[in-house]
């Protein structure tokens, strides 16, 4: 019966394919950024901490301003804040190569997080409004397979166009990836906040066998509870873990395999990205008909392998080989646990639910960048990475542990 509604429920609609496109624009951009400000602040003679900061300035200021994004998100609705952050992100970007400046960099990057904590909140929001819930974690987990591409594309892009002596490219194509999103903003169709509430009512009038207008849904409220969704809480507190990994790869990859004289290391990223377009509509499709459980296992396994497969490479190869595990890790993690946060939760507390789950997303990233780079400093590379392999061995056990519990009260 599943299965007959998934072929029925359509998931590429306009919208969706807008929401794509934008995300995969707004990723590029950013992540772009993320690999490259590390590297070019590197070449202006920037200390490991400092560049560890670029990383964990934007994504401290997105954590700072998740919470009450998502109340935003669903108070004021989606399409105007979608546009207005990513217009203001195009500047920023553009900021980056007027003033190549550390001081001045890390004053922007500490705004680029505000503005990426809006827009990104916001693209991920609107496609949970629109995928049917049949399909709800291969659309979910399709929206991401653009994020992963372009977390894939955009640092081996910006390590190239470095590596050549060419930053200002690499800051002009970011610029352009972004002005594309903005623009694609402009043309989607978004739902409103009364339509969401309207939404939420029908659902539990149809739970309850009463009619929808005898159901009062009322309007979010700025509280504690109102600007968190406890139900996201479990699968960021997993996410959190898988991150302060993650961070370490984007901050410090590029100038690992430099150290190491590995030429070439952007194919590490292409190896990643070759990985999650294969597996991450498959695993949608099997979560959305057999539940979280195992794909969540698996992509934690993937981080582990990845952090230690880095941690002992010596060439090319034994970096593509750890692409290909992140591609199952770190690729197929954003896709399950924020599905798995906005799942269960009314239509009106998405921007919520998505906001609380991106709150923890960032404070991995933000913690991770600065930690690994602690540790960089006194232990080198090679061993911060097998190191930072034990965060999502932490991960991995809270999920044994406490993961049945949660999805079997979560179950859809």
């Amino acid at each position: 019966m599943r299965e007959k509604n998934q072929a029925k429920d359509k998931l590429w609609s306009r919208d969706f394919l807008f929401l794509a496109l934008i995300q995969f624009s707004l990723f590029f951009g950013f992540q772009a950024m993320v690999t490259g400000i590390p590297l070019y602040v590197s070449m202006l003679h920037a200390s490991d901490v400092v560049v560890g900061l670029t990383l964990t300035l934007s994504t401290l200021t997105a954590l700072l301003v998740r919470p009450i994004t998502g109340f935003m998100l669903d108070v004021l609705g989606r399409k105007g804040i979608l546009f207005s952050s990513t217009l203001v992100t195009v500047f920023i970007i553009a900021a980056y190569a007027i003033f190549p400046i550390i001081g001045v960099i890390l004053v922007l990057r500490f705004v680029h997080g505000i503005t990426w904590g809006f827009s990104s909140t916001a693209t991920s929001t609107m496609a949970a409004d629109i995928v049917p819930k049949s399909r709800f974690a291969e659309g979910i987990g399709t929206i991401a397979l653009f994020s992963s591409l372009s977390i894939a594309i955009a640092p081996a892009f910006a390590i190239a166009l470095i590596e050549a002596g060419h930053p200002m490219l690499m800051f002009a194509f970011s610029v352009g990836a972004t002005v594309v999103a903005a623009v694609l903003a402009l043309f989607v169709r978004a739902k409103r906040p009364e339509d969401l509430r309207a939404e939420a009512a029908e659902r539990i009038a149809a739970e309850r066998g009463i009619d929808p207008s005898e159901v009062d849904v009322p309007k979010p409220r700025l509280t504690i509870k109102g600007i968190f969704e406890r139900e996201a809480m479990f699968p960021g507190v997993v996410q959190i873990f898988i991150n302060f990994a993650f961070a370490t790869i984007s901050a410090f990859l590029a100038i690992y395999g430099q150290e190491l004289g590995v030429a070439n290391i952007s194919l590490y990223f292409v190896a990643y990205a070759v990985t999650c377009m294969v597996t991450r509509p498959l695993i949608g499709r099997i979560i959305d008909r057999s539940g979280y459980f195992v794909p969540g296992i698996a992509a934690i396994l993937g981080v582990i392998a990845t952090m230690l497969l880095i941690a002992f490479s010596t060439n090319l190869l034994m970096f593509c080989v750890a692409g290909l595990f992140a591609g199952l890790g770190f690729g197929t993690a954003m896709g399950v646990f924020q599905s798995m946060a906005v799942a269960s939760v009314s239509p009106q507390r998405r921007g919520v639910a998505t906001s609380t789950y991106f709150l923890w997303f960032d404070g991995g990233v933000a913690l991770g960048a600065v930690v690994g780079g602690f540790i960089s400093t006194a232990v080198g590379y090679g061993m911060m990475y097998a190191i930072m392999a034990g965060f999502p061995a932490i991960a991995l056990l809270i999920y044994l542990i406490f993961g049945p519990k949660y999805l079997r009260k979560h179950t859809r």
